[in-house]
């Protein structure tokens, strides 16, 4: 399977967002508090949004690119 690029559409986020639960990634840290460790949160409660901001780095991974594919064919 050859590595596709994405658009970040709400359509495509859904299904980053999707594949991330999948895979187990469904919890970011934010590092830019003040807090002497870093503040989790659950990607679920994000807004599409801020969830292209934190996450939509994570499409440049083989490894989820390749999952987005397969899930993107069984719809």
């Amino acid at each position: 399977m050859e590595f596709k690029r994405y658009r970040a559409t709400r359509k495509n986020l859904e299904l980053l967002r999707k594949v991330l639960n999948e895979l187990g990634y469904n919890k970011y840290e934010n590092y830019s508090t003040d807090e002497a460790y870093p503040v989790e949160h659950d990607i679920n409660n994000l807004d599409l949004e801020c969830f292209k901001i934190e996450c939509w780095h994570s499409i440049y991974s083989l490894e989820i690119n390749y999952r987005m594919q397969e899930l993107e064919k069984e719809l």
